[in-house]
């Protein structure tokens, strides 16, 4: 007894499915932030180089795998991070000596990741920062 397929269309696909290689490529989002001066707490050295109500603007971006789930304390490390501040930068594109980035510091110290907060696929809350030479021995 011959068993014969009357769509033999659903095997190839099967077969082109299974052998064909596939990429999953993710996709960064990109998330901008305010930081406004709201305290001075010294000047050393002195003078200050900021002001009180001064703003600067920055941002970083996150895979968008992050943002699948409705969660807090989701681990990851940003793609990127970007933060002019005064005669400060920190950049993951143009690391040390170019900008003062050299690390990302999460929760546990440096070089481990940060935990974002994520509610309805937007980051809602993050905790984590930058590293540079100025941090040292923090």
């Amino acid at each position: 007894m011959k068993i014969r397929s009357k769509k033999p269309w659903r095997i190839l696909i099967l077969a082109a499915a299974i052998l064909l290689p596939t990429t999953i490529q993710a996709i960064p989002v990109y998330h901008q932030f305010k930081l406004t001066v709201d305290r001075i707490d010294s000047c050393d050295p002195s003078p200050c180089f900021v002001d009180l109500g001064e703003s600067y603007f920055g941002g970083f971006a996150v895979d968008d795998s992050l943002l699948a789930t409705n969660s807090s304390n989701v681990q990851g490390l940003p793609e990127s991070f970007f933060l002019p501040f005064e005669f400060v930068l920190w950049d993951t594109f143009s690391p040390f000596p170019q900008s003062d980035f050299v690390d990302y510091r999460g929760a546990q110290g440096l070089g481990t990741p940060w935990e974002f907060d994520v509610s309805n696929g937007a980051v809602v809350a993050m905790a984590g920062g930058v590293f540079g030479l100025g941090d040292v021995p923090y």
